[in-house]
C-alpha cells in the first residue's frame, strides 16, 4: 500500500474484523469490494462517533493485503491506497492534486474544509479530483457528518458529483451492538471484564463508539496501575476521576 507523502499512520486495530457492523452490511461489504479490486465511489456520512475513520482505514488496511488467489486482482501488488485526514491542520488543498494515480483515494471528515477560509479552493481541489479518478476507473471514498444535500457548498458541480456517489448514512449501534463492541474491544486488549461490568459501562456514559473507545482505554491504564480487575466498583471509582 502506497501512503500519503506526510507518512499518515493508521491505527492498527482499525480493521473490518475489529467493527462491530451492526446494520452497516451493505456499507462494508461494498468497502471491502474496493480493496479486491472493485471502481466505486462511496460516501458514507454519520455523528461523530460512528465509525467513520474506523472503516476507511480498515479499507486502507485491507487493501494492503495480499490476497489468496490471484484470479481476483491480477496485479494486486501493484494496488494503491491513500488516507487523507482533512482535519490535519498541516495539510493545504495542494495535497488533493495528482493523487488519481492511487487506485483508490481516502478523505475523511469531508466537513473539515467547509470550515476554512479558503474552502472554495479545497472545493474545486476535491471536484477536480472526482473527475480524474472517475475518468482512470478508480475509486473515491468520501466520510462526513451530514449528506451531501445537506453541506453548504459554494461549488454546486461538486454537490452534484457528490450527490451521484453510493450514498450510506452509517446506522448507530444498538445498545446490544455496543455492549458487545465493549465486550470484544476489551477482549482485544487482554481485559477482564464480564458482561455485568461491561453493561454497567456502557448505561452510565456517553456512549459513542470513540467515547467508549477512550472511556476502555482509561480503564485498561488504571487497572494495571491497580493491579485490579475492572469491576463495577472499580469501574465507577475510575471514572469519577475524570
Amino acid at each position: 500500500m502506497q501512503q500519503i507523502p506526510f507518512q499518515y499512520e493508521l491505527k492498527v486495530d482499525a480493521t473490518f474484523d475489529n467493527f462491530i457492523q451492526g446494520q452497516n452490511r451493505l456499507l462494508i461489504e461494498q468497502l471491502k469490494g474496493i480493496a479486491q479490486g472493485d471502481a466505486e465511489f462511496i460516501y458514507f456520512h454519520g455523528e461523530t462517533g460512528t465509525g467513520k475513520t474506523h472503516l476507511l482505514q480498515a479499507l486502507a488496511h485491507l487493501a494492503s493485503e495480499p490476497v489468496a488467489s490471484a484470479e481476483t486482482i491480477s496485479e494486486r501488488a501493484e494496488f494503491n491506497v491513500v488516507y487523507i485526514p482533512l482535519e490535519a491542520d498541516f495539510l493545504s488543498h495542494q495535497v488533493l492534486a495528482d493523487l488519481d494515480y492511487f487506485d483508490c483515494v481516502c478523505v475523511d471528515n469531508l466537513g473539515a474544509i467547509i470550515r476554512q477560509p479558503n474552502s472554495l479552493e479545497w472545493q474545486q481541489a476535491l471536484f477536480n479530483l472526482y473527475n480524474r479518478l472517475k475518468e482512470a476507473g478508480k475509486s473515491l471514498v468520501i466520510s462526513a457528518e451530514f449528506p451531501p444535500a445537506s453541506l453548504t457548498l459554494e461549488l454546486a458541480d461538486l454537490k452534484s458529483r457528490l450527490s451521484a456517489m453510493l450514498i450510506h448514512a452509517i446506522k448507530p449501534l444498538s445498545d446490544e451492538e455496543k455492549l458487545e463492541f465493549v465486550m470484544s474491544k476489551a477482549h482485544q486488549a487482554g481485559m477482564e471484564l464480564n458482561q455485568d461490568a461491561a453493561q454497567y459501562l456502557i448505561s452510565r456514559q456517553q456512549r459513542d463508539l470513540a467515547n467508549l473507545n477512550h472511556l476502555l482505554d482509561k480503564l485498561d491504564r488504571a487497572s494495571l496501575q491497580a493491579q485490579r480487575k475492572l469491576t463495577k466498583p472499580f469501574i465507577r471509582k475510575a471514572l469519577a476521576k475524570d
